[in-house]
């Protein structure tokens, strides 16, 4: 039985976009599920007119190509696939779309941002993220190895979000024959090995090979997660968040939204 039954890759143009789409694909063949995939417009951009060349149509125009090859490579790895084009702001049309086929992770590319852009507008995956409980998947880089072969996941305070992260990796790693890597960091809170104890318990009840270390901080702790990924080798992520708003998100910040803006393995993201 499929584990995701269908994953939603959002595309465009972009180099991150096709790195989703390589991940994606990769994913779907292995657990033998559909996908679908979306291509969002913006309304004033289609709307626009420029002399004698409608932008809208050259858009359109774009927009088809990539879903006819989209599916081309889905169909050629034996993947069942369709694609949707809408004319909607990228966010509502991607979460509208999700709901309505049910998928089971939404895939997207993490473009990059210049810090200040970063603190006056949030990227899309982030603005995704804060409107669906549906498990999200962040690609910037491109596949190296395969993205459920070693998954880490960070356990750093014995608390609800690591409970969250723990079930969900053990229920994918299950799925996916992986091995679980939980992490959690040294000076964090609570006692560590308690930590790591009970997450390595979790994966033992649900028959999933899992290792679990403690690893020194350096600097930040997103950034330490991230260095530590690519150190244990690990294909992917996999954290839990609150996706906070308002004062509370400005205030405390997310460790996960930090791994996910500067990882180079594909994280997934749970929201609580």
């Amino acid at each position: 039985m499929s584990f995701f039954r269908k994953i939603l890759i959002a595309i465009d143009d972009s180099a991150p976009a096709q790195y989703a789409v390589d991940v994606g694909l990769a994913v779907a063949e292995e657990d033998h599920c559909e996908v679908v995939f979306a291509v969002a417009l913006e309304p004033s951009f289609v709307a626009r007119d420029y002399g004698f060349m409608v932008v809208g149509e050259v858009a359109e125009m774009l927009s088809e190509e990539l879903s006819r090859s989209a599916i081309a490579r889905a169909e050629r790895a034996g993947i069942k696939a369709t694609a949707e084009i809408f004319f909607d702001d990228p966010r509502r049309g991607i979460v509208d779309l999700a709901q309505r086929e049910e998928v089971g992770l939404v895939m997207l590319g993490r473009h990059p941002d210049p810090p200040l852009i970063r603190l006056l507008t949030r990227n899309i995956v982030e603005e995704v993220l804060r409107t669906t409980a549906i498990p999200l998947c962040a690609v910037r880089r491109p596949r190296i190895g395969k993205i459920y072969r070693r998954v880490m996941v960070p356990v750093v305070e014995d608390d609800e979000l690591a409970k969250i992260a723990t079930d969900y990796g053990c229920a994918l790693a299950n799925a996916f024959g992986s091995t679980l890597l939980f992490c959690t960091i040294a000076g964090t809170g609570g006692a560590n090995t308690d930590i790591l104890a009970v997450a390595k318990r979790a994966a033992d009840a649900c028959g999933v090979s899992a290792e679990g270390i403690v690893i020194e901080r350096a600097g930040r702790l997103s950034g330490t997660i991230v260095n530590n990924a690519a150190a244990q080798r690990c294909d992917a992520i996999i954290m839990a968040t609150h996706a906070r708003e308002g004062i509370p998100h400005l205030t405390e910040g997310s460790v996960t939204e930090a791994v996910v803006r500067t990882s180079d393995v594909p994280v997934i993201a749970v929201r609580r």
